[in-house]
């Protein structure tokens, strides 16, 4: 190979011997939930130089791997979460990639217990597995405390619905617009919700995750069963979000004025997420499925060990 097709090679993570059932270094694994996939690789430390471009190489669905998002795993101390998203941008959180990591810890044996704590650039967050089933588990994952707050800076006309605006930072920024009515057919809207999602990523600086939230079918908001549609920053529509699914659960709280809301059913496209507020820890939790789809070599040209 030349020198020049070497310096145009993405930064070299090393690699862990973290001592795993199954655990190869050379392997990189496949997870979902419902819908929203993430790679998780095994890594000693991330590179110096960031892995962007490396990370946008591998979720390219049509030249890569395929996947919303890259998870590097450290596990000195705390396993620690280093998150790509497809378009090779960093993010703080992902609440479906937490699940998903916590299904990959704790399938591969890296940790005994069944509840445990995970390190995210958001904060240190608690991991539950409720129960496995093959290659399917039943996780929760706690996800801090929300801020939420109603803003008119921000305006949709998505099915010619009223749409009331709030913003939510779930450790990442979300734009939530509620609708009082439902919407039938919410993603026959898609190429409208684009057009102002991306208008919303110039507008919101550094960019922010939409929601659009319709009660399910008779239902009321603040009965808590809802369907959404999401556009995240740096990966555009996914089958799921679940920090979205968070700073939708704790908007329509917000909305029963202080009166608990014991947990809200929120259907993603790809299926549906639950989200509970636990007022002892002063904390949201997202409980879901996670599976395993796949353990896959890339070339060395996607994956440079």
């Amino acid at each position: 190979m030349s020198d020049q097709l070497q310096s145009t090679r993405v930064p070299k993570p090393r690699v862990a011997s973290l001592g795993g059932v199954n655990s190869d270094s050379n392997w990189l694994y496949k997870y979902q939930g419902i819908g929203n996939d993430f790679l998780v690789a095994e890594v000693e430390d991330v590179p110096k130089l960031e892995f962007n471009e490396g990370a946008k190489r591998l979720c390219d669905r049509n030249y890569g791997v395929g996947a919303d998002g890259l998870i590097m795993l450290t596990l000195s101390g705390t396993p620690t979460m280093h998150l790509y998203n497809s378009d090779g941008s960093r993010a703080a959180i992902s609440g479906n990639g937490l699940r998903c990591l916590g299904f990959h810890i704790r399938r591969m044996h890296l940790v005994r217990e069944r509840e445990f704590d995970v390190t995210t650039d958001a904060g240190v967050r608690g991991v539950i597995i409720h129960a496995i089933n093959g290659d399917t588990a039943r996780i929760s994952s706690s996800m801090g405390e929300v801020q939420v707050s109603p803003t008119a800076d921000f305006k949709s006309k998505i099915g010619g619905q009223n749409w009331a605006a709030y913003l939510a930072n779930v450790g990442n920024p979300h734009l939530v617009f509620l609708a009082e009515q439902p919407l039938q057919n919410l993603e026959s809207f898609r190429d409208a919700i684009a057009e102002e999602a991306l208008q919303f990523q110039i507008d919101y600086p550094g960019g922010v995750n939409v929601e659009w939230v319709v009660p399910k079918e008779a239902a009321t908001l603040t009965a808590g069963e809802v369907e959404m549609i999401v556009f995240e920053r740096g990966a555009g529509f996914t089958l799921a979000c679940g920090s979205g699914s968070t700073a939708v659960g704790a908007v329509l709280r917000s909305l029963r004025g202080g009166q608990e809301l014991a947990s809200a059913t929120i259907k993603n496209p790809g299926g549906e997420l639950s989200v509970s507020y636990n007022g002892q820890r002063g904390e949201f939790y997202l409980e879901g499925p996670a599976s395993f789809v796949a353990k896959v070599a890339p070339s060395e040209s996607l994956w440079p060990l």
